[in-house]
């Protein structure tokens, strides 16, 4: 690593009239102020860089985990969704039996026969029923793929900021080993 010993020594005055500049290690080995305020100075630039990335890096895996968490979520409101939905189905069914039993009994007791009119009544109250049945259980089943779907896109989100953190990441560290770079080139240009 070439570019840290003009930090480190510093450099010679030129006879073109560059200045000397002062490293962190002056004559006869002795630490300079200028040396000591460059090198704080390329330090803290590393140390804001390094600790930017982590905070980048840990800042994506913490919007992953909490997107992981709200799929979790979604998938247990489509499962509860649909044992709601199978419960709720079901019960339609128990009413639809008991009400055609209500219709057969008072059918029988005015001693009607099942031809006829009756009847006819008798299976629109069945074909109705199921009908019903059968909607609950399809508003059920869209109310379940709808938390499935949002679980999924949670997941997604919860990948994208991971690879965000990522990025902004290596971002801050390739800002930070240019804002060194640039010191360390000013440094040699001077000399």
């Amino acid at each position: 690593m070439p570019f840290l010993i003009p930090i480190l020594v510093g450099t010679a005055a030129t006879t073109g009239g560059a200045a000397a500049t002062a490293g962190l290690i002056g004559t006869a080995g002795a630490v300079t102020a200028a040396g000591l305020i460059g090198a704080a100075g390329v330090t803290a630039t590393i140390g804001a860089g390094i600790t930017a990335a982590n905070a980048a890096t840990f800042s994506g895996e913490l919007q992953s985990k909490l997107a992981e968490r709200e799929a979790k979520l979604q998938e247990q409101k489509a499962e509860q969704r649909r044992k709601a939905g199978r419960a709720a189905v079901d019960i339609e069914k128990d009413q639809l039996k008991r009400n055609i039993e209500t219709l057969r009994a008072r059918r029988a007791k005015a001693g009607v026969t099942e031809a006829g009119t009756p009847l006819l009544l008798e299976l629109e109250a069945v074909k109705v029923g199921t009908l019903d049945a059968i909607q609950t259980g399809f508003n059920i089943e869209v109310g379940a793929q709808q938390a499935e779907s949002a679980a999924e896109l949670a997941r997604i989100k919860g990948k994208a900021a991971k690879a965000e953190g990522k990025l902004r990441a290596g971002t801050s560290l390739f800002r930070t080993a240019g804002s060194v770079g640039t010191f360390a080139a000013n440094r040699l240009l001077a000399a």
